[in-house]
């Protein structure tokens, strides 16, 4: 996925609340190996 520049820091401030909102209702995992740190 490639993303796209905001310039616009109002438009900004709105997506950062949307994903903040979407955050709040879908967990999110983060797994790694222990021993070196790699992302499963």
């Amino acid at each position: 996925m490639v993303w796209k520049v905001t310039a616009d820091e109002d438009r900004v401030r709105e997506r950062i609340q949307r994903t903040i909102a979407w955050q709040e209702t879908y967990d999110a995992w983060l797994v790694y190996e222990r021993g070196s740190s790699v992302v499963l």
